[in-house]
């Protein structure tokens, strides 16, 4: 487990449009130690997660029971975790997602937020705030603390939340949303395809909408902004099938240049995995099925021709 005070550090380091105030009471509060609630109940770290469906352009928030507000998911830190730890822990807590990242992802924002109910003892909340890239299929929200919860867009949550911090981040979020929509169509569009083999054989989806409708392709998607090669592996598997992967090994890019646009795409194998493929995204996806490379589906999505060519060559680049 990572050590909190140093990951905290490291973070600030590499924030560097971050507030310059907020950041050096960071670096100032990590250095003192005791960073968690149960050490020191008047200034502590927390972790909060904004759930956000990119395809959609939505948050998902909660209307918390304890401050009568619209907000977004989150709490306090646990003495003996690192941020990973927290992050995941409260992910399952409140949404009932396990293991949502594997990896710490990088915050998109870190905030102070001054805490002024009298009886409490806690003064000061030292947030980070992490973007969790999800469609919300696989959530089980636990209401105990929660009023209500609800998908929202953007120009919606503006109207409904009212706590600074929440505002900041909601902020953040909408200038990350305009530079996804600027690179869509101006840039070379990365994509992450995963080759997930059973019993010698690969799982393919039957595309249902768009590109390649009818045809049978690797599971897999766009790389958004800000997000880890690995993270996006993990978040589109999980979002199309439901699946859980462990242990992943890059096995190739391929440079794609095609009539409806520019793609790189980075190809992983699944070492280890768990669970069972499920249709999560009917709309997107008719069936999964398993085939091996000596016997392919009759019309394979174009799109994966050369991922597919590369992976029988076994070349780790194809150009």
């Amino acid at each position: 487990m990572a050590n909190l005070q140093v990951q905290i550090q490291e973070i600030v380091l590499s924030l560097p449009d971050a507030d310059s105030v907020v950041a050096e009471r960071f670096v100032e509060r990590a250095n003192e130690g005791l960073l968690t609630r149960d050490e020191n109940k008047q200034s502590h770290f927390c972790v909060y997660f904004l759930p956000y469906d990119p395809e959609k352009k939505s948050i998902f928030i909660v209307h918390h029971k304890k401050s009568n507000l619209w907000l977004s998911p989150g709490g306090h830190i646990d003495r003996g975790e690192d941020l990973l730890s927290a992050l995941n822990r409260e992910i399952q807590e409140e949404l009932g997602v396990n293991k949502a990242f594997l990896e710490l992802p990088r915050p998109f924002l870190i905030s102070i937020t001054p805490i002024n109910n009298t009886p409490q003892p806690c003064r000061e909340h030292l947030d980070l705030w992490f973007l969790f890239r999800t469609n919300g299929k696989n959530f089980q929200v636990d209401l105990q603390e929660f009023y209500d919860t609800k998908w929202v867009t953007l120009e919606q949550a503006a109207i409904l939340i009212k706590d600074a911090a929440n505002l900041k981040a909601l902020s953040a979020v909408k200038q990350y949303n305009q530079i996804s929509d600027s690179m869509m169509y101006t840039h070379i569009k990365i994509g992450v395809g995963v080759l997930i083999y059973k019993n010698g054989k690969i799982l393919f989806g039957k595309r249902l909408k768009g590109a390649g409708s009818g045809s049978w392709g690797l599971p897999g998607g766009h790389l958004e902004v800000g997000e880890t090669l690995g993270g996006c592996a993990r978040r589109e598997i999980a979002e199309e099938t439901g699946l859980e992967l462990h242990d992943l090994e890059f096995r190739s890019v391929v440079n794609d240049p095609r009539p409806d646009g520019h793609y790189m795409h980075f190809v992983f194998e699944a070492k280890s995995w768990s669970g069972e493929p499920q249709v999560l995204e009917p709309d997107k996806c008719e069936a999964w099925e398993w085939f091996s490379l000596d016997n392919l589906p009759e019309n394979p999505f174009y799109g994966h021709k050369k991922i597919l060519e590369s992976i029988k060559k076994n070349i780790s680049i194809a150009d």
